[in-house]
């Protein structure tokens, strides 16, 4: 293991003796020079500022880095890697409410502006992005997770992200070829737009079955502060969709890059967007699908017996509300988002998928059968007779 210093985008990395190739532009690696390269910048006009602000990044004191980073560039404004380092402190010491965005994007043109060699800078500059992307992304998932119920949540979530996804996006277009960059702004997008699960449908659908009952209950006061909690659930759903939609929009453009890449099939139907229902039955783990389809089905027979003791036993038909309340949620948040993780699609679409798959498929063997016994019929008018 040997330290060097990149000879075409100057990225200073670890480098394994079995090692040819740069880990950040791919280019080839001339070991002994890329070595010599890193000891003279060590040993030249910046380097004990250069060393400060990497022990500084290692330390993930970023704004310590950065101080080093603008002591470099007060002597000179061209040194690309400072740029570089600068443009990265930014995103790593950003809060979740103030991403810097705008401010690094600056910095990492003027690295790819000052550098000596232009297109394997570019690669460096988009792989250096996409590693701060994913570093920081965490930070905006952890935090609407554990604020998920409250009113603007989600739209407080993609809107940060769309700020964070300008470096992706940025990545993206200096880097047209990179699978990397393409396949992180993918998963990233899929991530925040699946993000609520099913929680929003599972509290609208209860905060209304709640109305219902009080309503009938004559209980026209919690009726009336279960009509107020629907709307708040049912204006969350919109909130959803509207920003959901928003993201959607970014995602299609890695989708494309990676089909243009020939990492996804052109013909492949994305089933990772919530509510897609046309995906390959063929494909999924039946044996997982008939215990979750078990699961489901067991929960309704508990749902009707347990509504048939509450009617019979107090004799009001009404009590029923109770348990159909219950289900519903357990329905919305336990076996629709099973359903999603495991097959990628709402339970209530990946039955009516695999039951059009199953109707198909008897189809065919019915089609088969006949086709076989007309080949047969063929084949023997066709033998030879002696």
């Amino acid at each position: 293991m040997e330290t060097i210093k990149c000879n075409s985008c100057g990225a200073v990395q670890e480098f394994k003796t079995e090692d040819s190739s740069c880990g950040y532009c791919g280019e080839v690696v001339e070991i002994q020079k890329a070595a010599e390269d890193y000891t003279n910048v060590i040993k030249g006009k910046f380097g004990n500022f250069l060393l400060l602000a990497e022990t500084a990044e290692e330390a993930t004191n970023y704004d310590e880095s950065t101080k080093y980073y603008n002591k470099i560039l007060e002597q000179d404004t061209t040194y690309a890697d400072a740029w570089l380092g600068k443009g990265n402190g930014q995103i790593y010491a950003s809060k979740i409410g103030d991403i810097k965005m705008k401010e690094a994007l600056t910095y990492w043109r003027n690295a790819i502006k000052f550098s000596e060699n232009k297109p394997p800078m570019k690669l460096r500059v988009g792989k250096e992005i996409n590693n701060v992307v994913q570093t920081f992304f965490p930070n905006l998932l952890n935090h609407y997770n554990e604020f998920s119920g409250l009113a603007d949540s989600y739209s407080e979530l993609a809107g940060r992200f769309l700020v964070l996804e300008g470096g992706i996006s940025y990545a993206a277009d200096i880097c047209p070829d990179s699978v990397e960059i393409h396949q992180t702004g993918y998963n990233l997008c899929n991530k925040v737009i699946t993000a609520p699960g099913s929680g929003a449908d599972a509290a609208a659908m209860a905060a209304g079955a709640s109305t219902i009952f009080n309503a009938l209950a004559g209980n026209k006061y919690a009726a009336k502060s279960n009509s107020s909690d629907w709307t708040d659930a049912s204006a969350r759903k919109e909130q959803i969709k509207k920003f959901g939609a928003a993201i959607e929009e970014q995602k299609n453009k890695y989708h494309a890059g990676l089909v243009r890449l020939g990492v996804i099939d052109e013909s492949a139907v994305d089933t990772s967007v919530p509510g897609s229902v046309s995906f390959d039955s063929t494909n999924i783990d039946i044996k997982a699908f008939n215990k979750l389809k078990t699961e489901y089905f067991i929960s309704i027979v508990v749902m009707g017996i347990w509504c048939f003791l509450l009617v019979t036993s107090t004799g009001e038909f009404m009590s029923f509300i109770g348990p159909l309340i219950f289900w519903f949620i357990y329905y919305f948040a336990r076996i629709n988002p099973r359903s999603k993780k495991l097959f990628g699609a709402p339970f209530g679409d990946l039955r009516k998928s695999v039951k059009a798959g199953e109707t198909n498929n008897s189809g065919n063997s019915r089609s088969n059968s006949s086709n076989n016994g007309d080949n047969s019929a063929q084949d023997n008018n066709n033998k030879p007779t002696f």
